[in-house]
Formats: C-alpha cells, sequence, structure tokens
C-alpha cells in the first residue's frame, strides 16, 4: 500500500540474468539506502522496505535499475 503503515513490498521477475540497483533515496535525491546491488539469474525477487530502513515518516523515491534502464516509484511511510 502506499502510503504504507510499518513496511511496504517490492517484487519483480527477471526473466534473464541481469545487474540490478534497487535504492531508496529522499525526496532531496540524496540515496538513503542501497537494497540490492547485484548481478541476479532469472526469477522472481521480492524486497520488504520498513520504516527502519528510511528516515522515518515521510515520502522517498524508490528506483530500480536493470540492465541501465530505470523504474522509478514514490514510497510514502
Amino acid at each position: 500500500p502506499n502510503p504504507a503503515d510499518e513496511q511496504s513490498n517490492v517484487s519483480f521477475d527477471l526473466l534473464e540474468a541481469s545487474d540490478i540497483h534497487l535504492a531508496v533515496y529522499d525526496i532531496s535525491g540524496r540515496m538513503i539506502n542501497v537494497l540490492e546491488k547485484d548481478n541476479l539469474d532469472a526469477g522472481h525477487y521480492e524486497y520488504i522496505i520498513d520504516r527502519g530502513m528510511v528516515n522515518g515518516a515521510g515520502s522517498y523515491i524508490l528506483e530500480l535499475q536493470i540492465n541501465g534502464y530505470s523504474l522509478v516509484h514514490r514510497l510514502i511511510f
């Protein structure tokens, strides 16, 4: 859900092995937390982002980069 009470789930599927960078940024663009930075095999992946992994309540940006392509989503805690 968005806004999230205590945590938010992020999931995605990879059709092939891919370079992944999954990170959370504050609203000013400062990186808060890197959840994953690796080459992952094909498959289904799930991550839980809880309020303790960021700086408490507020708005954040979640960015998922897959092989250089970027997906961005706003998170509200």
